[in-house]
């Protein structure tokens, strides 16, 4: 397991690179399609949710890789997905609420930006479910999450649908619901 020390060093210098850019001067599309840079991306993102599951360190070491090679040689596909899980692991990581909702700002902007049926969803998630009731009322976050379940389930994407499912139901039992009423979800 990567060490506090080791994600401090790595969250950092991404932090300097991010510092005072704006939504239209972080990324750009890639000039080249090189698949030897292609495949530990390609890897980490299938790999994400396991990885966080084991250890949230190594996810913020993945989240790091990934926007550092989109910010040096631009973005392969769907960049809103790698801003908002560095965004999310950042924060848990490093506390800087100020970067967390700059970057998960930033990637709304990027779903609007470049349309992603299956990542799009998944980004929001990201920000709603697991970063933003850090950051504001529990109630407030979740609100964007009412339908997102049944918008996954009509891609196929069952997986990140009861990940959805699963967090409204958590943070709504979390947040004073009836138990009747959670129930529902």
């Amino acid at each position: 397991h990567p060490s506090r020390l080791l994600v401090a060093w790595a969250v950092r210098p991404v932090q300097w690179k991010l510092l005072g850019r704006t939504c239209d001067g972080i990324l750009k599309p890639t000039a080249s399609f090189d698949l030897q840079r292609l495949a530990p991306i390609l890897l980490l993102d299938h790999g994400g949710p396991i990885m966080a599951q084991a250890d949230v360190r190594l996810t913020t070491l993945a989240a790091c890789y990934v926007i550092s090679d989109y910010l040096r040689n631009g973005y392969i596909a769907r960049p809103a997905f790698p801003i908002a899980a560095y965004a999310l692991f950042s924060y848990l990581t490093s506390g800087n609420a100020e970067l967390a909702r700059r970057m998960s700002a930033t990637a709304l902007e990027w779903c609007e930006r470049v349309p992603d049926p299956i990542w799009g969803p998944r980004t929001e998630l990201q920000i709603h479910a697991l970063l933003h009731p850090w950051l504001m009322q529990r109630r407030q976050a979740l609100l964007p999450l009412d339908g997102m379940a049944e918008k996954m389930l009509e891609i196929g994407d069952c997986e990140y649908a009861y990940y959805v499912s699963f967090n409204r139901i958590c943070y709504k039992a979390l947040g004073g619901e009836p138990v009747a009423e959670t129930e529902q979800c």
